[in-house]
């Protein structure tokens, strides 16, 4: 299988004009959530890039979102609701949960 792009195909921005509307903007309400230094280590970018995130004018790519769901349960939980996904709890019950499982697992006392 190959998944290059070709060359000559568009590059896809965000537009606040278009049906990408909630999906850029579930990433730009997590975004704004954090400071653009741990929104960056989270997503595994720049502060720089990730305040770009934070104002909506793009969004992430597939690699750093896959990142940010694996390091921030709130966000999967939001990201699985959006893609109709059913929860059957609010996504901010699921990251509470992931992060309680995620202590324990960890073995954490602290949380």
């Amino acid at each position: 299988m190959d998944f290059t792009r070709p060359i000559k195909t568009q590059t896809v921005v965000a537009n606040s004009e278009t049906v990408r509307d909630a999906d850029v903007l579930i990433l730009k309400e997590w975004a704004n959530k954090l400071s653009a230094k741990e929104g960056a280590r989270i997503a595994g970018m720049t502060p720089s890039g990730f305040k770009k995130v934070q104002a909506g004018e793009a969004a992430l790519s597939y690699e750093k979102l896959m990142n940010s769901m694996r390091r921030d349960p709130e966000l999967l939980a939001r990201i699985f609701a959006q893609c109709g996904g059913n929860l059957n709890m609010s996504p901010n019950q699921f990251a509470a949960i992931a992060r309680a499982v995620n202590s324990i697992m960890r073995g954490d006392d602290s949380e």
